[in-house]
């Protein structure tokens, strides 16, 4: 077999140009040129935005924190109203209830006394006849019977004395 022969070369071909005088673009190429570019005042603009930017971001975020504050005060506040208020309405209602409370009690104490007081009586009455073998309350009857048979008689002698006067 055979061997294979490759050379390679390469050419290179400089070409200088000097462009001076150009406004407004980075000049590269030439000899002995003076590159100058200039953003034009953008990135202190940029920095003035950013700065301005902060600032009103940071007087935003100070009057949300105010408002948030201003809020939570109004609402402890309203809480404490409607607290006060339930406590107020609890406390009246405690002492309307208590004073009717205490006024039925009375009423149910005096009830109780009268009706113990007639009772009683009763109970006196009832352990006398029990004690007595039911004499006291024949007694009593018989009493009463005398008291009515003696008005009547006297009723009638007062009647028959009236009666004779008026025929003489």
């Amino acid at each position: 077999m055979g061997k294979g022969n490759s050379s390679n070369s390469t050419t290179n071909n400089t070409t200088n140009y000097n462009l001076q005088g150009v406004q407004g673009q980075a000049v590269i190429a030439g000899n002995g040129n003076t590159v100058t570019t200039t953003d034009h005042g953008a990135v202190q603009a940029g920095l003035t935005v950013a700065s301005q930017a902060i600032t009103s971001n940071q007087a935003v975020n100070l009057a949300s924190m105010d408002h948030v504050v201003s809020m939570a005060k109004d609402a402890n506040l309203s809480i404490q109203n409607t607290a006060k208020y339930a406590v107020d309405e609890v406390g009246s209602a405690w002492s309307s209830s208590s004073k009717m409370a205490v006024e039925e009690a009375n009423s149910a104490a005096a009830l109780v006394v009268r009706e113990s007081a007639a009772n009683a009586d009763r109970v006196e009455r009832m352990a006398a006849a029990v004690s007595t073998n039911g004499q006291n309350l024949m007694a009593e009857n018989n009493l009463k019977v005398l008291y009515v048979v003696g008005g009547v008689s006297a009723a009638a002698v007062v009647g028959f004395a009236f009666l004779a006067r008026s025929k003489k």
